[in-house]
């Protein structure tokens, strides 16, 4: 009885523990561009937060809500901005909010979120050593910002999300972060709002309903609902569930999350480990059908495949997930030779004499190799990639050296099987080389990546290449093969697609290239583009080496 009790009073204590918002308190957000856009966008956290508060708490004692946010900001940068801040105006996303006049305002609540950019451009390198040296520079950052505001509360938000990829380089390094900020919060006494953990549960929880749903508009920047969890956090962070709560019933109970209208069918692509001796690739398609409120949940679920010659094989397992929410799920693992540009197969659940389907694409993969310092092939923010020929891109260039990993300035860069995925810049085009799928993208990185092209017959053909970034400075070199193409330059402000015309002779044919780049995003296409009337239908691809002598061997 007593374990009872006590089991009692301390889920009582959590769950009515007296909000730390008070009327007319003041809360002051220090952020980066996801702070400015709270309230730049009219979804933003700002907003959806004003929203909830005035409806707990009486017109004349809501809280007073100040966003001071700027683009691109790291702990460091910021640190330069409050110093600046001390004896002159200073402005960052958010018009007319001046950084000076609200430092010498008290804030009743001072919030922290920042490390977006800290890993995205990166300033900090993904070391151990770098990584503790940024935790330093927040405490100091912090000290600073406080000694001005004098705050009764401060609390530090967790890094949100920076890919969709749980599991991707950048993010695994944000989770590296996450821990120090925790950390820091226990030493000091400081709340630690849960807004990337909130932004996890939402990505996995949208992912069950549906095969794309997105917590951010941008892979960084949240969309609305993105938006709603960090508003859900920091409200929850502090205390005030009752105002969480309006938001949750606002956003988190409709749409796509209400199931009262129809069945939902969603799926998951992992690309397997596979040998890259050859193109058959093993994928584990998982999925989840969650049936219309009150149905039944006897379910069929089958895949079929559209095109016979690309060696399809497969396997699949199904079981309940949940007896109480009448969810299913199941895997299907395939092997399959994914040659043509997108490789087709449709998803089918049926039940209760109903279906419902899902069609899916697998990309073709590209051979790559990532994460290659090369600074030389840049003077300040222009592509000069006649600074510096690695050692190793003759080799390549003829087709050959993709059998062992790279070895450069004594150091190995293993080859890789790559597809592009939903959850990097680009999405799931085939011809989307999202670098940070494979590699931390430290400054100046550079990487190769290359396909053999199979036509039927001769023909003049297109490369089209862009990026899909908001934030890029990279530099792509180009060989079809063996004849260089010329160099293709990509900035932020040069969205614009870019053509460089080639030709593909009868039988197979090397695509070879080299991208760098500065800092910030690196994603780009390489597209293969038809001329005229042609419509490239018989076009097919392949990772495997071609032998020069075998190029016209199919």
């Amino acid at each position: 009885m007593k374990t009872i009790a006590i089991t009692i009073l301390l889920l009582t204590s959590t769950l009515f523990a007296e909000s730390k918002i008070k009327a007319n308190s003041r809360i002051v957000f220090v952020g980066d561009s996801i702070t400015g856009l709270s309230i730049n966008d009219k979804h933003g956290f700002n907003h959806q937060m004003k929203l909830a508060l005035s409806q707990t708490f009486e017109s004349n004692s809501v809280p007073e809500l100040v966003s001071l946010g700027g683009s691109g900001q790291g702990v460091a940068t910021w640190m330069n901005i409050a110093k600046q801040s001390l004896t002159e105006e200073r402005f960052l996303d958010i018009k007319d909010v001046d950084v000076k006049i609200n430092l010498e305002k008290k804030a009743d609540i001072l919030i922290f979120m920042l490390g977006m950019n800290d890993i995205l451009c990166p300033y900090v390198k993904p070391t151990e050593k770098d990584m503790d040296r940024w935790a330093v520079d927040y405490m100091k950052l912090i000290d600073h910002i406080r000694n001005r505001t004098t705050p009764t509360i401060t609390a530090l938000a967790s890094i949100t999300l920076l890919t969709e990829e749980l599991n991707s380089p950048k993010d695994i390094i944000r989770k590296k972060l996450n821990q120090r900020v925790q950390a820091l919060t226990k030493k000091y006494g400081f709340i630690y709002i849960k807004t990337g953990e909130e932004m996890e549960k939402l990505l996995k929880r949208g992912r069950e309903l549906d095969s794309r749903s997105r917590p951010t508009r941008d892979f960084v920047h949240p969309n609305t609902l993105g938006h709603t969890a960090i508003s859900v956090a920091m409200l929850e962070g502090l205390g005030d569930m009752k105002s969480a709560e309006v938001l949750r019933k606002k956003y988190f109970e409709t749409g796509i999350f209400d199931c009262s209208q129809k069945d939902h069918l969603a799926y998951a692509v992992t690309l397997e480990e596979t040998p890259l001796s050859t193109d058959t690739t093993s994928y584990t398609i998982n999925y989840i059908y969650t049936p219309q409120t009150g149905k039944k949940n006897a379910v069929n679920v089958s895949l079929d495949m559209q095109y016979p010659e690309s060696n399809f094989h497969s396997q699949s397992s199904q079981s309940n997930q949940n007896s109480d929410s009448k969810k299913v799920a199941g895997h299907f693992k395939l092997k399959i030779t994914p040659a043509r540009q997108r490789t087709e197969l449709t998803m089918t659940a049926t039940a209760d004499g109903q279906t419902i389907t899902e069609n899916i694409k697998l990309p073709a993969p590209w051979l790559v190799a990532a994460g290659i310092p090369h600074q030389k092939a840049w003077h300040g923010s222009d592509f000069k990639p006649e600074n510096e020929i690695m050692e190793c891109e003759a080799m390549l260039i003829k087709g050959d050296g993709f059998d062992a990993p790279l070895m450069i300035k004594g150091k190995s860069y293993p080859w890789q099987r790559y597809t592009a995925s939903i959850n990097y810049s680009g999405f799931d085009n085939p011809d989307s080389l999202a670098w940070y799928a494979t590699t931390y993208c430290n400054t100046f990185d550079a990487a190769y990546a290359t396909r053999w092209i199979y036509s039927e017959k001769d023909r003049k053909a297109q490369l089209e290449l862009g990026h899909d970034t908001f934030s890029s400075t990279i530099g792509l070199s180009i060989w079809i093969n063996e004849t260089s193409l010329e160099p293709v330059s990509l900035t932020r402000g040069t969205r614009k697609r870019q053509y460089r015309e080639i030709s593909l002779k009868k039988g197979w044919n090397h695509l070879l290239l080299r991208s760098d780049h500065t800092t910030w995003q690196w994603q780009h296409i390489c597209t293969l583009k038809a001329v005229g009337d042609d419509t490239l239908a018989d076009i097919r691809y392949s990772i495997v080496p071609k032998q020069s002598k075998a190029l016209n061997a199919l």
